[in-house]
C-alpha cells in the first residue's frame, strides 16, 4: 500500500474543501494598496494640499487689508485735526471779529459824538459871526463881507464893479481887486476910491487907493472922461498879517 505524502494530501484536500479568502486589510477594502495609508481618501488629501497650498496667498491679502485700515485710520486722525484747527481758527477768527466790531462801534459812537460837536461848534461860530457882522455894520456902514472870485455889482456913484481874487503863495500870498468905473456924466472926474479890508473883528487889515498908474490903458489921464468906462486892478498892501474878512468902499 503506497504511503501518501504531505502533498498529495494536501492537494487532495484542497480539492475537496476551497481555501480561504483572506481577509482584506481597510486600506485595500478602498482599493488602495498595502502601501498606502490606512482610511485616507485620495481626493481629500488632494483638497488638503491644495487648501495648504494657498494659505500664503490669504496671508498677503490679510496683510494689505491690516495695511489700507492703518492708512485709513491715519488718514481719518489727520482729517480730525484739520477740522479740529479749523474750528479753532473759525472760533478764534469769530472771537477777534467780535471784538473788532465793538471797537468798530466804539469808534463809531465816538465819531457821532464828535460830529455832533462840530455841528454845534460850527453853529456856534457861525452865530457869533452872525452877531459880530450885525455890530460892525452898526459900527461901519456899508461893510460887506468878502469873498474871493466874486463879483460885486455896485451902484455907489462911478464905482460899477468889484472883484477880489487871491495871488502867490505861503507868505508871498497877496489880493488883487479887479474893479470897473464909469463917468455917466457929462463932465471929467478925477476918481478918488479906495477900498478897505478888515479882518472878523472889524480891524482894518489892508486899504488900497485906485490910481491911473493901476488902470488897464497905460496911456490914460487921471480923469475919467464922460461916458467913459474904465477897468483897474492891483495889489492891496497888507497892514497885518491876518485874514481879511470884509470889505468898505469909500468913493468921493
Amino acid at each position: 500500500m503506497p504511503i501518501e505524502s504531505d502533498d498529495d494530501h494536501g492537494s487532495s484536500a484542497g480539492s475537496s474543501d476551497p481555501a480561504p479568502k483572506p481577509v482584506p486589510t481597510p486600506g485595500q477594502a478602498l482599493g488602495v494598496g498595502s502601501g498606502a495609508t490606512v482610511g485616507r481618501d485620495p481626493a481629500y488629501s488632494g483638497s488638503r494640499r491644495h487648501r495648504n497650498g494657498r494659505r500664503p496667498e490669504g496671508g498677503s491679502s490679510s496683510h494689505g487689508r491690516t495695511k489700507k485700515i492703518g492708512q485709513l485710520r491715519l488718514m481719518v486722525a489727520l482729517l480730525v485735526v484739520l477740522v479740529m484747527a479749523a474750528a479753532m481758527a473759525a472760533l478764534y477768527y469769530s472771537v477777534k471779529a467780535d471784538a473788532l466790531e465793538g471797537e468798530v462801534l466804539s469808534l463809531s459812537t465816538d465819531l457821532s459824538h464828535t460830529r455832533e460837536e462840530l455841528d454845534e461848534t460850527r453853529d456856534l461860530l457861525l452865530q457869533r459871526d452872525s452877531e459880530i457882522g450885525v455890530m460892525l455894520a452898526r459900527r461901519i456902514p456899508g461893510l460887506t463881507e468878502l469873498s474871493f472870485d466874486t463879483l460885486f455889482s455896485l451902484d455907489n456913484k462911478y464905482m460899477r464893479k468889484l472883484t477880489f481874487s487871491q495871488s502867490g503863495v505861503g507868505q508871498d500870498k497877496a489880493i488883487e481887486f479887479h474893479a470897473v468905473l464909469e463917468n455917466k456924466g457929462s463932465d471929467p472926474l478925477l476918481p478918488d476910491v479906495k477900498i478897505v479890508l478888515f479882518d472878523r473883528m472889524g480891524v482894518q487889515v489892508g486899504m488900497v487907493k485906485i490910481a491911473r498908474e493901476q488902470s488897464a490903458s497905460t496911456a490914460a489921464l487921471a480923469e475919467l472922461s464922460p461916458e467913459e468906462t474904465r477897468t483897474y486892478s492891483g495889489l492891496v498892501p497888507a497892514e497885518r498879517d491876518a485874514e481879511p474878512a470884509y470889505f468898505l468902499i469909500q468913493v468921493r
